[in-house]
């Protein structure tokens, strides 16, 4: 009610104020000012799982799996926490998987030489089917369509193939021997100091031919080269070879082998060579 002692005039001139006064926001900053203890809690809770997480995978050993890869015609050395070396030849791929107990690496694609450094946890190599095992060794490992070509170098390595989750007989190769080895075969030879050279020469950036046929030579340059040797004619195709060639430099053999042999060189329209015998020149130079 009016204030009997207000005129009509004062007591409006008094309400007009009030009115006048911008609305109340009080609910507005209450409200928000309980959703900030929320956000806070629940970015706590993100932050205390990721820690637990990181700490187990501290303590258990469990670290990512990096994988490492070389494309046509390139090398690569890698190394790892341990020590270990890896250099990766042309057109191969790994990944590491290392944890608390145990050190493992995948060859999926292509060639590796690992320098095994010593270390309490095993180190094995997985290539295709076939698992190799050492403690610190030197060892060349190439996948192959079907097997594995196992190259030691240094120290001792135990192979063993996994085929069909039936594990075959645990060989035991040591420096200087070289085996192929497969769900159904184990081949091992003894390989002197200048032939492991050559069959790792391309650490070196070489191939080295001693009296392959020039089909397996011509396989052997296109592992590290785009354009491609084609050798379908099988006269020409069963000559032997020999001689240390750069990776890259298909033209300078191709060049060493028609000057040697009685073969042509043809290029095709992608780009690429066939080679095949010049039937010819063989019969005039039988005569």
């Amino acid at each position: 009610m009016r204030d009997p002692a207000l005129s009509p005039q004062e007591a409006v001139a008094a309400i007009e104020p009030a009115l006048e006064r911008e609305p109340v926001i009080e609910p507005v900053i209450v409200h928000r000012r309980r959703l900030l203890p929320q956000w806070a809690g629940l970015a706590a809770s993100l932050l205390l799982i990721v820690s637990i997480i990181s700490v187990m995978a501290f303590f258990l050993g469990v670290a990512p799996a990096p994988a490492y890869a070389t494309g046509i015609g390139e090398r690569r050395v890698v190394m790892l926490a341990d020590g270990t070396r890896i250099e990766l030849n042309t057109n191969s791929s790994i990944t590491v998987h290392y944890a608390a107990g145990s050190r493992r690496v995948d060859l999926e694609r292509g060639e590796a030489v690992f320098r095994i450094a010593r270390d309490a946890r095993p180190f094995e190599v997985i290539v295709g089917q076939v698992h190799l095992r050492s403690d610190g060794a030197e060892v060349g490992v190439r996948l192959l369509d079907q097997s594995a070509r196992v190259t030691v170098t240094r120290g001792q390595v135990s192979v063993q193939d996994f085929a069909e989750e039936a594990r075959s007989a645990i060989h035991n190769l040591s420096s200087g021997s070289m085996a192929t080895v497969s769900a159904t075969v184990f081949r091992m030879t003894s390989l002197s100091d200048e032939e492991i050279r050559r069959d790792l020469a391309w650490r070196q950036g070489g191939i080295a031919l001693n009296g392959q046929t020039l089909a397996e030579a011509a396989l052997e340059f296109n592992r590290y080269n785009r354009r491609q040797i084609h050798v379908a004619d099988p006269l020409a195709g069963s000559m032997h070879v020999g001689g240390y060639f750069d990776t890259s430099d298909m033209d300078g053999f191709l060049k060493a082998v028609v000057s040697t042999f009685p073969v042509r060189v043809s290029a095709e329209a992608s780009g690429d060579v066939s080679v095949t015998a010049d039937r010819m020149q063989g019969e005039a130079s039988a005569h």
